[in-house]
């Protein structure tokens, strides 16, 4: 009778251990699946991080059709307003509109005009250069 109890828990024991050998397994895996999501995500982070930073190099304003002068602040990024804008290419001979505050196709077409006249990428967007070129006329 004690062989078999011995017998018993001998094998009742092994099996745990079996079992904890698979769990241990699996736990390791899982483990290792989160070091290497972590590697990945710390990569987005620098990734992102990087782009942030080469963000801030580029001082743009891209201006809304129709945009009204209290959410330009949010669109000038502390540049230019676009009333500030206008004003300049109305200074500067270029814009002929109100100073509404409002972008609308004249006030671009003025601003593609001002850096074509300037040496300037006619793209429309009042950058880094076209702002400075502009403060001139303010």
């Amino acid at each position: 009778m004690k062989r078999i109890i011995i017998t018993f828990l001998i094998l009742a024991f092994s099996g745990c251990a079996t079992v904890s050998k698979k769990e241990n397994t699996q736990l390791q895996q899982l483990q290792s699946r989160i070091g290497y999501l972590e590697q990945e995500l710390r990569k987005k982070d620098a990734e992102i991080n990087n782009l942030d930073e080469e963000l801030k190099t580029y001082s743009f304003y891209e201006g809304k059709p129709g945009m009204s002068a209290k959410n330009e602040d949010m669109y000038s990024q502390g540049q230019l307003s676009v009333s500030q804008i206008q004003r300049g290419l109305k200074n500067s001979g270029f814009y002929k509109g109100a100073v509404d505050g409002k972008i609308g196709p004249k006030t671009r077409t003025a601003i593609k005009d001002f850096q074509k006249a300037n040496g300037l990428i006619a793209d429309g967007v009042v950058g880094k250069r076209t702002r400075l070129k502009l403060q001139k006329y303010l």
